[in-house]
């Protein structure tokens, strides 16, 4: 009985051994089998919110966690350290062994990225203030804010240059933008306001802008009224009604000149002649004034007035020459004629 309850026990102890490395195994003890690279990088700026534990991701893939963050205390940097799975990244075939050589190509693969750009950057994971390291591309020209790699870096370790994150880069640009608002002169800009202020003031209260001002809406005011007076005049019936009779009186002076050049022609009197071709011609022109003024109904007042003042004095002259004509008609035969001269005695 004794040999059969030490051999239960056993089975007990050793049933119970089991269940615990399974427990351990399936809570994390298979990760001491899984192959790791080990990435350190250096941050010159505070990974407030980044613990050991946190995510580890190439845009935006988890492929490891940070494991340890201390202080450099020789030049105040930031050191975090991070371990990679192997099994995140694939070429032919998972990259699963645990060997040298899955390794050496591991570090080839990120030696030629470093080379192409890629840096680790501290990112927020949402709204928590949590932060992860991403590794992603960036300019690799842009060396200004390179950290270069620890020489104390132990074998087996990968060295990733690391890169300012968003907040720093806004509060880069935020603090560029404040020094170039500090650079503006606001006092002799406030002086240039108050002084340009201070002449539109006393230009404004100027007595003699007053007068223009009054000047200018007089003449407005004086246009408006023109303008309706016109309106009210020039009705397309009445300017209708005045071209026919316009073009009536032209028709009759223009038979009229036509006579009167035919006896003048046969006549021969140049002085008489030439005379009235002059006054006919003015009348002519007058006439051909008034029908452009007539037949546009956009044309100003003012050139209506010329147009008729030319008329009146081609009137004019057609009057005088038929009054002298009345008064002494031999002057159809032998022309206007000429004042006496008169002789200086010396």
């Amino acid at each position: 009985m004794a040999q059969i309850s030490r051999f239960k026990l056993g089975l007990f102890v050793l049933g119970g051994l089991a269940v615990l490395l399974a427990t351990m195994f399936f809570l994390g003890l298979s990760d001491l089998f899984k192959t790791r690279a080990r990435i350190t990088t250096l941050f010159s700026e505070s990974v407030q919110g980044l613990a050991v534990g946190s995510p580890v991701k190439y845009k935006g893939v988890p492929i490891g966690n940070v494991s340890t963050i201390a202080i450099q205390v020789n030049d105040k940097l930031i050191r975090v350290d991070m371990e990679i799975e192997l099994s995140a990244f694939i070429d032919s075939k998972p990259l699963q062994r645990r060997s040298t050589e899955s390794l050496k190509s591991f570090y080839e693969f990120f030696d030629r990225e470093r080379s192409s750009g890629l840096r680790a950057r501290l990112e927020y994971a949402g709204i928590t203030g949590l932060k992860y390291i991403e590794f992603d591309y960036f300019d690799p020209s842009n060396t200004q804010d390179i950290i270069k790699q620890p020489p104390d870096l132990a074998a087996g370790q990968f060295y990733l240059p690391s890169t300012p994150s968003t907040f720093t880069d806004l509060l880069g640009m935020f603090s560029t933008s404040l020094n170039r608002i500090s650079q503006v002169d606001f006092v002799g800009i406030s002086n240039e306001l108050k002084r340009g202020l201070g002449e539109a003031t006393a230009l404004l209260s100027d007595p003699d802008l007053k007068v223009i001002v009054q000047r200018i809406e007089s003449i407005s005011n004086n246009l408006e009224r023109s303008s309706g007076a016109l309106a009210r005049t020039l009705t397309e019936e009445r300017l209708r009604t005045f071209s026919e009779q316009l073009e009536t009186a032209v028709n009759n002076i223009n038979t009229l000149i036509n006579d009167v050049n035919e006896q003048l022609a046969q006549a021969n009197v140049a002085g008489t002649a030439s005379a009235f071709r002059e006054a006919a011609g003015s009348v002519t022109q007058a006439g051909n004034d008034i029908r452009g003024v007539v037949g546009s109904a956009d044309e100003t007042m003012s050139t209506l007035e010329v147009s008729l003042q030319k008329l009146n004095r081609a009137l004019d002259a057609v009057t005088e020459l038929m009054s002298y004509l009345n008064d002494d008609p031999s002057a159809m035969l032998r022309g206007k004629r000429q004042p006496p001269m008169e002789f200086k005695r010396q």
